[in-house]
């Protein structure tokens, strides 16, 4: 039930998106990627919205990016 997380090392690819968004320079980038990191921590949790299709697409970047 509820939202899966995609079959990715969740804890890693957030590490990521985090220190990316510290480094970036845009406030809102920033803010945007730091939230869709805390939005895939919380995918499992009972009563979650399920992860947009954009948002997914955002985070397959950063596996991508950790992957190459």
């Amino acid at each position: 039930m509820g939202n899966k997380r995609p079959d990715i090392d969740v804890n890693a690819i957030v590490a990521q998106m985090n220190k990316f968004a510290s480094n970036t320079k845009s406030d809102h980038l920033s803010v945007g990627v730091a939230r869709i990191a805390q939005r895939l921590q919380q995918a499992n949790v009972m009563y979650q919205p399920p992860l947009t299709a954009s948002e997914l697409r955002i985070i397959n970047m950063f596996t991508k990016q950790k992957a190459a």
